[in-house]
């Protein structure tokens, strides 16, 4: 009995906090992300992770989600989710539908945006491991993801603007930015979604002025 609870003591994940006299990640709500597992965007900040946002302009999603992923939004231009996360549980995009035009998930375990298809064009993913916007492409213009282990959004890019990220690490959204209107990171370490933010709304990467990094 000794032995297996200091077996469990060793496997015990360390707990890494947000630096909350950094008056910033108060107000912007930061969670942290496995990154790892999720495929979500990492932030400047090494040891936080942390997807960022601006909150009141975008209204970009958390997420609890430790297998999923994340959406974000400028909700206003973007019509991307809001997640409320805490009735539905981890990872289920939740929408505020009539603001934002985006759907709430039944997935539970997914998290996966699911659609009405005639007012949105966003469908529910059939990929129980992946967690993957599918779409039938011709009315919607979404594409399932063929990545498995990235769970990335995958485009034809000329008819849907979206593009599949080549990174096989970040497994970050790429943009042609002119035509798409979304913008890879270049920053291989942080694999975040960078934004023109005033035709965008899309999270800036270079997070100098929402929140504080340290070096």
């Amino acid at each position: 009995m000794k032995e297996t609870s200091k077996a469990r003591k060793k496997t015990k994940r360390k707990k890494t906090s947000i630096d909350l006299s950094c008056p910033s990640q108060r107000k912007l709500g930061v969670k942290k992300s496995d990154a790892k597992k999720l495929g979500v965007i990492k932030s400047d900040a090494k040891k936080l992770g942390v997807i960022k946002s601006d909150a009141k302009k975008l209204g970009v999603i958390k997420s609890d989600a430790k297998k999923l992923g994340v959406i974000k939004s400028d909700a206003k231009k973007l019509g991307v989710i809001k997640s409320d996360a805490k009735k539905l549980g981890p990872g289920v995009i939740k929408s505020d539908a009539k603001k934002l035009g985006v759907i709430k998930s039944d997935a539970k375990k997914l998290g996966v945006i699911k659609s009405d298809a005639k007012k949105l064009g966003v469908i529910k993913s059939d990929a129980k491991r992946l967690g993957v916007i599918k779409s039938d492409a011709k009315k919607l213009g979404v594409i399932k993801s063929d990545a498995k282990k990235l769970g990335v959004i995958k485009s034809d890019a000329k008819k849907l603007g979206v593009i599949k990220s080549d990174a096989k690490k970040l497994g970050v959204i790429k943009s042609d930015a002119k035509k798409l209107g979304v913008i890879k990171s270049d920053a291989k370490k942080l694999g975040m979604i960078q934004s023109d933010a005033k035709k965008l709304g899309v999270i800036k990467s270079d997070a100098k002025k929402a929140w504080c990094n340290k070096v």
